[in-house]
């Protein structure tokens, strides 16, 4: 048994993936370990397994052993917990790290933002420079314990927003729309079309198939088309201003655009009432889903024309679309009062981000300097390029076109990605105020649920004032109470993060 224990070590060592109880035999040529551990999940595992390929042959003094998990991300935090099974990279989703680098439980990155863009080169352009301009404060942090320092760095980047059936509009005449006043003519439109789709439960294709919890998406992106770019980053700087009761008035709680992005929301899902088309709750959409997986099947299934989705839904949702139709992904059609160009009168194509998947370093990693070297090479133009290839056409947050990168097989919805993308400007969701990385506020302040209340009906609790009325508008609500609610706490939270 134990010879057979020691032969399936030495053959994940050759294989790269990891298996429990391995690393300690994996010696590699110059026995230098680096355990990548990354969230499995959206392009999948394949442009990992070409930066562990190249990254060797840059460098046989190291191995690379690949561990993925569809539950990394949570992981990353037991880890850090508990100081056990630690990786000496993690490529994870959105998550807390600041408060684990405050904690000293984070590596600094300085080394890697200061790394030539050019990987193997000396001098010219660091991979800081090659950086999207607005995303470059995302991994600092300046705290008591930790110092001043780069502790994170952005994964990966792409548009999100309204993915279309593109073979059936083609076939109906349907065109795309550039407002949401279109939008909900054009919903109104399909519903009366009665396109059947051979389910007897769902007799005719619905607008759209949305998960709940993706209302950010878009609704994102039509907050940053009615306040501007300046506004909306305004707003996750969580400033305030001191009203005349000498309180601190966060006021960006305030801005109009938030209100009119839920009201777009609320035009086109929510149903006060059951129709012919709409059941109570549930507008312009299929029934029943509850997770977005659902929801892609929904729309592979062609219960619906459009979804709610990101770019990585042609590699994640690849189980449920079987290539029988085209689909395309549109610019977000504009909110009624986006702001316009003031020299063309034209709207400004813009696109909300959260980019908020991230790379980190354990501070008590085994491999530290092997894992900042990994680091500085697939943040590199390089393994920019390298990673649009590997994921057929996705996007990183840098200084270079997925659609100009050479190599790259990109399909057609790939390509309509591309389009939004580089024809938009660009704005990220991200905050470097503990106000939200605390879990004290947020953009919602304490509220939870709130797309999933409007969208599909479900229970919305809300800042401890009970529920949200599901019969009745409540974007202006959901707005006010998130006020009220960061006026009341602001200070007495100040105070407890300070």
């Amino acid at each position: 048994m134990k010879k057979r224990r020691i032969v399936c070590g030495a053959l994940a060592c050759l294989l790269g993936v990891a298996t429990v109880g391995s690393f300690a035999s994996c010696t590699g040529a110059g026995g230098n370990v680096i355990l990548v551990k990354y969230m499995e999940g959206g392009y999948g595992g394949g442009m990992m397994r070409h930066w562990k390929e190249e990254f060797e042959e840059l460098h046989p003094e190291y191995r690379v052993v690949l561990e993925g998990s569809n539950t990394m991300t949570q992981d990353f935090l037991t880890h850090l917990s508990t100081g056990s099974n630690l990786g000496d990279v993690y490529m994870v989703l959105e998550t807390g790290w600041q408060k684990e680098a405050a904690a000293g439980k984070l590596a600094s990155l300085d080394d890697v933002y200061k790394a030539p863009a050019d990987y193997g080169t000396t001098g010219g352009d660091t991979i800081a420079d090659f950086m999207q301009d607005s995303l470059l404060e995302y991994g600092k942090l300046n705290s008591p314990l930790a110092g001043d320092h780069y502790y994170a760095i952005p994964w990966s980047d792409g548009p999100t927003g309204i993915v279309y059936n593109k073979t059936m509009f083609e076939t109906y005449g349907w065109e795309i729309p550039e407002t949401v006043d279109e939008l909900v003519e054009l919903c109104n439109t399909i519903n009366a079309a009665k396109v059947p789709t051979g389910n007897t439960k769902q007799p005719y294709v619905k607008p759209f198939a949305i998960y709940g919890a993706y209302g950010d998406y878009i609704g994102e992106t039509w907050w940053l088309q009615y306040e501007g770019a300046e506004n909306f980053r305004r707003f996750f700087a969580y400033e305030t201003i001191t009203d005349e009761s000498g309180a601190q008035n966060p006021v960006g709680y305030l801005q109009q655009g938030r209100v009119e992005a839920l009201k777009a929301f609320e035009e086109l899902f929510f149903a006060p009432t059951a129709d012919e088309y709409h059941s109570f709750g549930k507008k312009n959409m299929t029934l029943g889903v509850s997770t977005h997986t659902g929801a892609q099947q929904d729309f592979g299934n062609k219960y619906a024309a459009m979804i709610v989705e990101g770019a990585w839904m042609e590699s994640e949702g690849a189980t449920y679309l079987d290539g029988s139709f085209e689909y395309e992904m549109m610019p977000t059609p504009y909110v009624d009062g986006a702001i316009k160009d003031e020299t063309t009168g034209e709207y400004k194509q813009v696109l909300a981000s959260q980019a908020g998947d991230f790379m980190c370093v354990p501070n008590a990693a085994n491999n530290v300097k092997g894992a900042i070297e990994f680091l500085k090479y697939v943040n590199s133009r390089q393994g920019c390029e390298s990673y649009t290839r590997a994921t057929g056409g996705a996007m990183r947050p840098y200084e270079y076109k997925a659609s100009e990168v050479s190599g790259v097989r990109a399909s057609g919805f790939m390509e309509s990605c591309w389009r939004v993308y580089e024809n938009s400007q660009v704005s990220y969701h991200y905050s470097t105020s503990p106000m939200q990385w605390s879990n004290k506020l947020g953009k919602w302040a304490g509220a939870t649920g709130v797309y999933d209340a409007i969208v599909i009906g479900k229970e919305c609790t809300l800042l401890g004032d009970g529920s949200i009325d599901k019969t009745s508008s409540q974007a202006v609500n959901i707005c006010q109470k998130c006020y009220d609610y960061a006026l009341r706490e602001w200070d007495a939270i100040y105070d407890e993060i300070s």
